[in-house]
């Protein structure tokens, strides 16, 4: 992976829907080779103790719903959510896969991202993480497009 370490957002939402709070982390998520996956912690500071829903998002990912209801039972205690698969695709990181997301991709494809137009947007148009941009960039591309929009 050219990007071993990721940034994550992690948002909390009453249940009335009202978020309560949103924490960014840098570099939080970590790749683990003998599990294949990314995982990682951030502090949340205190929350009251009730039940949350939860949506995480990373860079290139769409925002996703964590199934379920969250329980908080003491405002210090560390929560573990459910493992989630995040969708890849949204290069702009605006929670839509679309034409802009799209034109993100065609700025760095092939020859191209090592060039001046690319500057900035090489990391998130190389959705399969190998530090160039590709056919199989499109092809991912073109899968998220059925899902669209995040939660």
């Amino acid at each position: 992976l050219s990007t071993p370490a990721r940034n994550l957002i992690v948002e909390l939402f009453n249940a009335n829907g009202d978020k309560i709070v949103e924490k960014t982390g840098t570099n939080i998520l970590a790749y683990n080779t003998s599990s294949g996956k990314f995982t990682g912690a951030i502090n949340m500071g205190q929350v009251a103790v009730g039940d949350y829903t939860v949506k995480v998002k990373s860079d290139r990912y769409l925002r996703k719903r964590i199934p379920g209801i969250v329980s908080v039972p003491a405002s210090t205690q560390q929560i573990t959510i459910p493992e989630t698969t995040l969708i890849v695709g949204d290069m702009n990181n605006d929670n839509i896969v679309n034409i802009t997301d799209y034109n993100v991709l065609l700025s760095c494809f092939g020859e191209k991202s090592t060039s001046a137009s690319c500057e900035g947007n090489k990391r998130n148009a190389d959705l399969d993480d190998n530090n160039w941009v590709d056919e199989v960039d499109f092809n991912i591309y073109v899968r998220s497009l059925s899902i669209q929009s995040g939660d």
